[in-house]
């Protein structure tokens, strides 16, 4: 089974710390998405990455493509919010090896608020996942402005 991070979770620790065990990870890209700091927290005071389809394939999210036995995906769901603020997709990603189909999750409508920021701690471990992901990418993550606290 494969799963999508393309936030917080490209930290490989933050899935160890869920006590999630990773048989694999890699680069992986989806086409047609733009990623977007909209998804609230529970607090209310700053945001989460999320995803939404632009339609273009210019378009890219850059994230890790995880591989785990399935009944490691629960513990996922528990952690991301399933079914209560994402809703969880099939996506096809692009990999070196090919497309793979890969689960990932997108807020839910209620839980969008596109006047928020993420915390710098959120974008700091997003960048732990850099040994996978382009310069390019790295350097927009960078860029993000953040909830000043």
């Amino acid at each position: 089974m494969y799963y999508f991070a393309y936030g917080n979770n490209m930290n490989p620790d933050i899935i160890k710390k869920q006590g999630v065990e990773f048989l694999d990870r890699k680069k992986g890209v989806i086409r047609g998405y733009r990623i977007i700091f909209n998804k609230k927290a529970k607090d209310n005071e700053y945001s989460y990455a999320n995803i939404e389809q632009t339609g273009n394939n210019e378009d890219i999210v850059e994230g890790i493509l995880y591989e785990f036995d399935s009944c490691e995906m629960r513990e996922i769901d528990r952690h991301e919010g399933f079914p209560t603020q994402y809703n969880k997709y099939k996506i096809k990603v692009e990999t070196q090896e090919g497309n793979i189909n890969a689960y990932v999750y997108i807020a839910q409508p209620e839980w969008i608020d596109n006047n928020l920021k993420p915390p710098k701690f959120y974008i700091e471990n997003m960048l732990k996942g850099k040994d996978l992901i382009s310069p390019k990418y790295i350097n927009f993550i960078e860029s993000v402005e953040t909830h000043k606290e």
